[in-house]
């Protein structure tokens, strides 16, 4: 249950106050991270036009972000599902 506390709290706290501290971009849900992951490709593709680059650099071995914006919701709730 998401909402009823956790024994582990203290260190997801603690990892979400580096992500801050750090900058980096972290998100708690699929709908966040669906969202911040379709504006850092766009940006990306705006760069690959000539457009002014952001701050959205590709990790290593990883050459577009659109395969991990393009899973439509309903079929992770579905793999959710099975696997409950």
């Amino acid at each position: 249950d998401p909402l009823s506390a956790h024994a582990h709290i203290a260190d997801i706290e603690a990892l979400m106050r580096l992500a801050d501290c750090y900058q980096v971009y972290h998100c708690t849900n699929y709908r966040s991270a669906a969202a911040v992951l379709t504006v850092m490709h766009d940006r990306l593709k705006t760069a690959a036009r000539g457009g002014v680059r952001g701050s959205v650099a590709l990790p290593e071995g990883v050459t577009s972000l659109k395969e991990f914006t393009e899973d439509p919701p309903a079929a992770t709730a579905e793999v959710a599902a099975v696997k409950i």
